[in-house]
C-alpha cells in the first residue's frame, strides 16, 4: 500500500517518546517535562497503529495464513534477533535489563498470532468488533481494580490490552465502510488534545485510556487526510530497531561513565546508526 507519512511520523514520535522516558527513568536525563515521566505509554500508540495496519489487508479479502505469517516474521524477526544478539554479545551483564523493551513486542506477537482468528470472528462487522473491544476493556478494568497485572508474564496481558489493538482495527473498518467519517478536520487536533490531557494529568489509572483514545483519533485523522513526505518512510523503518536496542545502549553508556547531554547524544546517535542497516529489510515487508 502507499505509505502514509502521518502514520510514519506518529510511529517515529512514539519511539522517541520511549527513548526520552528511558533517558529520564534510567539515565536521569530530564529534558521533556511531560513526555519524560510518561513516555512509556507511547507503547499504546504502537498497538493502535498495529491494529490498523495489520488488520487492513484482511478487509480486502481472504488472507493466506502462510503469507501473513511470512510477512509478519520478516517484519519483526531480523531486528529483534539482532537486538538480542547485540545485547548478549556486547553487554552480557546488562542484557536482561536492556531487553526489557521486548515486553511490548511479546504483546505485538500475541496480536499477530490471534489476528487471523479474530478476523474470522469479526467478519467485517463493526458490532462484533465493538463487542470484542468492550470485552477486552472489561478485562482491563477488572485487572486494574484488582491492583494490576504487573506480576504476570507479559504475554498473558494480551486479553487486557487487546482493546487497544481493536481501536486500530476499528479505524481500518471505518476506512473501508465509511471513509468520509475520517476526513473530519477536527480529528487530528482532538487527538492531540486528548493525548496532551493524558500526559498533563498523569493519572496512571486513566493514562492508557487517554493515550490509546488520542492515538486512535490521530491515526483516524492521518488516514482521512493522507500526506507524503520524502524521508518519513525511512524514519519510520529506523524507529523499530531504534526502539529495540536504545535501552541497551543507554545502560552500556552509563556503565562507561557518560551522563547528561553526553549520554543523550551518544545513545541517540549510536542507536540511530545501528538501525540504518535494517531499514531496507523492514521496508521490504511493509
Amino acid at each position: 500500500m502507499n505509505r502514509n507519512s502521518g502514520l510514519d511520523l506518529i510511529r517515529v514520535a512514539a519511539a522517541l517518546s520511549v527513548f526520552v522516558f528511558h533517558l529520564e527513568y534510567v539515565g536521569g536525563v530530564a529534558f521533556v517535562p511531560l513526555v519524560g515521566p510518561h513516555g512509556f505509554v507511547a507503547v499504546d500508540v504502537f498497538f493502535v497503529l498495529s491494529g490498523y495496519l495489520v488488520y487492513r489487508p484482511f478487509l480486502r479479502g481472504p488472507m493466506p495464513v502462510s503469507l501473513y505469517a511470512r510477512r509478519r516474521a520478516g517484519r519483526i524477526a531480523p531486528a529483534m534477533l539482532l537486538a538480542i544478539a547485540f545485547a548478549v554479545a556486547v553487554t552480557p551483564r546488562i542484557a536482561p535489563a536492556g531487553l526489557l523493551v521486548l515486553w511490548s513486542l511479546l504483546l505485538e506477537i500475541a496480536f499477530y498470532a490471534c489476528l487471523p482468528l479474530l478476523a474470522v470472528i469479526v467478519a467485517g462487522s463493526p458490532r462484533r468488533l465493538a463487542a470484542l473491544i468492550m470485552g477486552s476493556l472489561a478485562v482491563d478494568l477488572v485487572a486494574l481494580a484488582a491492583g494490576g497485572y504487573e506480576t504476570l508474564p507479559d504475554v498473558t496481558r494480551f486479553p487486557a490490552v487487546a482493546w487497544i489493538f481493536g481501536l486500530g482495527m476499528m479505524t481500518a473498518m471505518v476506512e473501508k465502510r465509511r471513509p468520509e467519517l475520517l476526513r473530519r478536520w477536527y480529528l487530528l487536533p482532538l487527538g492531540a488534545i486528548v493525548l496532551a490531557s493524558g500526559l498533563i494529568s498523569g493519572q496512571n489509572t486513566m493514562l492508557d485510556f487517554e493515550i490509546a483514545g488520542g492515538a486512535a483519533l490521530l491515526v483516524a485523522g492521518c488516514v482521512g487526510r493522507p500526506a507524503r513526505l520524502p524521508l518519513a518512510p525511512l524514519a519510520a523503518e529506523l524507529s523499530y530497531p531504534f526502539y529495540l536496542w536504545h535501552l541497551t545502549l543507554i545502560l552500556a553508556l552509563l556503565g562507561l561513565g557518560l551522563h547528561g547531554s553526553e549520554l543523550m547524544l551518544a545513545a541517540f546517535v549510536l542507536a540511530l546508526t545501528e538501525s540504518v542497516p535494517l531499514a531496507q529489510i523492514g521496508r521490504a515487508h511493509v
